[in-house]
């Protein structure tokens, strides 16, 4: 069972992807770009770089190839069908979470969230808050920090945490183990 499993999950990690890919040489940089949307110029009026089609890991278009205008024409609008349809997919998407946000901004105007039947109210302690920004005189100067400097610094981190931790767990500070 284990052993048909095992074949099962590497047989579907090893298909090939099913994507329409795009490739083409930038003119400007010399390097080879790939894209899952076709350039501007793909099929069009105007003419720019060399266009390879790959779908299902097999080359499905050439732009170097001369073929009708009809085709052409077929190629080119189901090339750009989908880049459209991604797009207004997006813009839809952009409206909806616009609107949201408007709705949920406006239901925490009107009346602050409350906890749910059952929900206990968890108190913050005061230690528990965050500490305030170091003063600027409290931050030593780039120049100053050099080894020594560094190793002090984080011994007296070390000491002010394990303070802390003792505090937390009802150990007397002051005595040392």
């Amino acid at each position: 069972m284990k052993r048909r499993l095992i074949f099962l999950i590497l047989l579907l990690a090893s298909l090939p992807a099913h994507a329409r890919m795009y490739q083409w040489t930038d003119p400007e940089t010399g390097t080879t770009q790939l894209s899952g949307k076709p350039p501007a110029w793909y099929r069009g009026p105007e003419s720019g770089p060399r266009v390879i089609v790959f779908e299902k890991g097999r080359v499905i278009d050439d732009t170097s190839i001369n073929i009708s205008d009809s085709s052409r024409e077929e190629l080119r609008r189901q090339a750009l069908a989908k880049a459209v349809e991604d797009k207004e997919k997006a813009r839809q998407m952009a409206l909806q979470a616009e609107q949201l946000k408007l709705k949920m901004g406006a239901q925490l105007q009107e009346e602050p969230l409350e906890p749910a039947a059952g929900d206990e109210k968890i108190a913050m302690p005061d230690n528990a808050r965050p500490a305030p920004a170091p003063e600027q005189s409290d931050v030593p100067d780039y120049k100053e920090l050099n080894e020594d400097n560094l190793r002090a610094l984080i011994s007296e981190w070390e000491q002010q945490k394990t303070q802390q931790s003792k505090e937390k767990i009802g150990v007397d500070a002051s005595s040392q183990e």
